[in-house]
């Protein structure tokens, strides 16, 4: 955990192969209270992001779902790898697997 401006936070850090993300989650007293975070163990997070990022059928499914589309739209379209856009992003899962399936470009954005 860091301190930042009088605020706890904690680094959050997902990594696949050579990719990572690092994001800085404020300990945030009013989100936990809301039920938008939760507290687990010792770090706020998006609690419902855990079931999908345990999911192994589902992540499999969709990491071979991006994997077939890049390579189609590089058949198609002379071997010019996709930009990918992850509209809802949330832990950026699907965004890493699409870069790692060779999108030239991706971008992720959540609300």
């Amino acid at each position: 955990m860091t301190r930042d401006d009088s605020r706890w936070q904690v680094r959050v850090v997902l990594t696949h192969d050579e990719m990572a993300i690092h994001v800085d989650v404020p300990l945030d007293a009013e989100a936990e209270a809301t039920g938008r975070l939760v507290r687990w163990p010792s770090v706020n997070v998006l609690a419902y992001h855990f079931p999908m990022i345990a999911d192994e059928g589902r992540n499999q499914a969709f990491d071979l779902a991006l994997t077939q589309a890049v390579a189609h739209f590089k058949e198609r379209h002379g071997g010019t790898p996709p930009r990918v856009l992850d509209i809802g992003s949330g832990s950026g899962l699907l965004a890493m697997m699409a870069a790692r399936a060779g999108a030239m470009e991706v971008r992720g954005c959540s609300v």
